[in-house]
């Protein structure tokens, strides 16, 4: 045979393409760190290692981690920027590790780091303390100087479970622990844990099923102005009854925050609010303001602030009967985008309360550049002015200060009237608290609108 016939072609592409996908199978496309498929293939060989070896009752440990507000570098930056940032997380977890040891991104921001060889506690201890040293060192991303902390939950292989699914489990549980105690810290896996995160599902059902019925109600407390001696706001308070027994906001309003049902809750007493004001107004009571509090974690999107003023606008009601009461955690620094839209608020005639003045972030700087009406100070301060002295003069220096700044002052839970004389002394201009009235039902307004004198409690 003198003659051959050969057929030719190029396959490069579909190599490349098929092992592209073969990557992808395994591996995250943006850092190039193990995906969560493979850390799990990962750890199950490495507890096939660990089946025969009785000796160490904690061989390894999974660390879940979470990048402490995220969010904000995509919001203040751009989303490439954030990418960067997952990046050169990505980089720096990695550096820390031994070939034995495993780095994945296992979500959006969150990281985790199956470390195997591990002789006790201690040990994993020390490597966070490793971790969280690394990380002390600022990233620096587009010429900017950023400082990244981390929230941190741990699981011990065999000595909480050694199932790689639940071994994940706990260890997340654990790190959404970490962040509720405040964020950059971190937190073993307990039962207690446990509990409390079975304790939390169960009460965000009965939220979402509150929410679908509408079982929440609200009361109104009194806001009188010492400037005037009249009511002229009252807070409007929610209250549940669970099954015939009530259970305090302190308990549910954190895990509505935590599971995104706040929104929902706060346009629902935004309703009830404007419904009652209606009826006031229908009476003859025209000069009420009605202050709604909204949680911080409802300003995630834009559109919030129009849908507030929507619904508002729903009623026939002017802006300026409503004000919007936000805890003090507002004005911390990674909360810079509420200034748009509070302003927004603001400018289409609602006014700004700022609740809890004291207890949180107090800087002046940010109290300055954030568009607030009005202080409440915390009752906190109010219940001790009487008998420590340097807490009437803390007082003192916020209703001062606040008037430098053009802001009015609520004093929250006045109970006495000597704290009342206090205040008045001190030019408070508003006065709340059990002194003249508790929280009232919606049917009683009208009447104590109608009874108050200034001076008879």
């Amino acid at each position: 045979m003198t003659h051959y016939t050969a057929f030719f072609s190029d396959i490069t592409e579909q190599y490349i393409a098929k092992e592209k996908i073969k990557f992808q199978d395994s591996y995250d496309d943006l850092t190039k760190t193990a995906n969560k498929k493979t850390l799990f293939t990962f750890i199950e060989r490495s507890i096939i290692q660990y089946s025969n070896q009785l000796e160490c009752t904690t061989p390894a440990a999974l660390l879940v981690i979470d990048i402490d507000f995220f969010n904000k570098f995509n919001s203040l930056y751009s989303h490439a920027f954030g990418d960067e940032v997952l990046m050169q997380v990505s980089s720096r977890l990695q550096s820390l590790i031994r070939s034995s040891d495993i780095v994945a991104r296992t979500s959006g921001d969150n990281f985790a780091l199956f470390i195997n060889h591990i002789t006790n506690q201690d040990s994993i201890v020390y490597f966070i303390d490793k971790v969280t040293h690394a990380f002390l060192k600022p990233f620096v991303i587009e010429g900017i100087n950023i400082k990244i902390t981390l929230s941190i939950g741990v699981a011990c292989f065999r000595q909480d479970t050694q199932d790689v699914h639940r071994l994940f489990e706990k260890a997340e549980q654990a790190m959404f622990a970490a962040k509720d105690n405040g964020r950059n810290s971190y937190e073993f896996y307990s039962q207690l844990l446990s509990d409390k995160a079975n304790k939390e599902e169960q009460l965000k059902l009965s939220l979402e099923s509150a929410i679908e019925n509408n079982d929440f109600c609200v009361v109104y407390q009194p806001i009188v102005s010492l400037k005037n001696k009249s009511v002229t706001k009252f807070e409007v308070l929610i209250r549940w009854n669970m099954h015939g027994k009530w259970v305090s906001p302190v308990d549910f309003i954190p895990t509505a925050e935590k599971f995104g049902l706040i929104s929902k809750i706060g346009d629902l007493v935004l309703n009830l609010a404007c419904t009652e004001l209606c009826k006031l107004r229908k009476m003859g009571f025209s000069d009420i303001v009605f202050n709604v509090n909204r949680s911080i974690y409802e300003f995630t999107s834009g559109l919030n602030d129009i849908s507030w003023l929507d619904t508002i606008k729903k009623y026939d009601l002017n802006p300026e009967s409503i004000c919007f009461e936000l805890t003090e955690s507002v004005l911390a620094p990674e909360n810079d985008r509420c200034i748009t839209l509070l302003n927004k608020l603001q400018n289409a005639g609602c006014t700004i309360a700022l609740d809890d003045f004291g207890t949180g972030y107090s800087s002046l700087n940010y109290l300055r550049r954030f568009p607030i009406d009005t202080l409440k100070i915390d009752r906190g301060f109010i219940s001790e002015m009487t008998k420590v002295e340097g807490d009437k003069v803390l007082v003192s220096a916020i209703i001062s200060m606040a008037k430098a700044l053009g802001i009015s002052v609520v004093a929250e839970g006045v109970e006495l009237k000597q704290e009342v004389d206090i205040l008045v002394s001190l030019g408070c201009d508003y006065i709340q608290g059990y002194y003249f009235s508790k929280p009232l039902a919606p049917e009683l307004l009208p009447q104590y609108l109608t009874d108050f004198e200034y001076g008879n409690q």
